[in-house]
């Protein structure tokens, strides 16, 4: 327990994907609404 003053590691961005994208990705909402929009494209074709 003697590194206690360890600097926090950023957290590794393999893709260049930007912050925001990966926060839509991983919002719930943005899914609901993905699912909404395509059951109406389904109802209305």
């Amino acid at each position: 327990m003697s590194h206690k003053h360890k600097k926090k590691k950023a957290a590794p961005t393999p893709s260049k994907r930007p912050d925001w994208i990966n926060t839509l990705l991983t919002h719930p909402v943005f899914w609901a609404a993905i699912l909404i929009t395509f059951c109406v494209l389904v109802a209305v074709l």
